[in-house]
């Protein structure tokens, strides 16, 4: 019964974890008892019981990073720089998402006003700035 709700409900998702988990690729192939078998010990992260369970996992990589933010942020709000809110530390999650800061981005109503933007940029490039 498990199988089959699985197979009605998140078939997409039970076919990418029996080839992650058990290099299941045509889980046809297989009798259904095994089938049924592995989909129930498949672990908390895989897709069909983040489905099951209704939760969304967050990946490992960015919660580690988010926490070497966090833990970079409070050391440096305790040193002479982060009291007079100087040299704040860059954040990884930042560079690794490429978020790019509001006033790096430029808007333009005409064509002509880009291209008078463009010109100064390229001219400040070519005297090296």
């Amino acid at each position: 019964m498990f199988l089959a709700g699985l197979l009605k409900n998140y078939k997409e998702e039970l076919i990418c974890d029996l080839a992650e988990y058990y290099s299941i690729h045509d889980y046809l192939s297989h009798p259904p008892s095994r089938v049924a078998i592995f989909s129930t010990g498949l672990r908390q992260e895989s897709r069909v019981m983040s489905k099951l369970t209704e939760i969304n996992t967050i990946r490992e990589d960015v919660l580690l990073t988010a926490i070497y933010d966090n833990l970079n942020w409070l050391l440096w709000s305790k040193t002479k720089d982060g009291q007079k809110n100087r040299n704040k530390p860059k954040q990884l999650t930042e560079i690794i998402f490429n978020k790019k800061d509001e006033e790096d981005i430029s808007s333009f109503n005409t064509s002509k006003d880009f291209e008078i933007e463009r010109m100064k940029i390229l001219e400040n490039a070519r005297k090296g700035g």
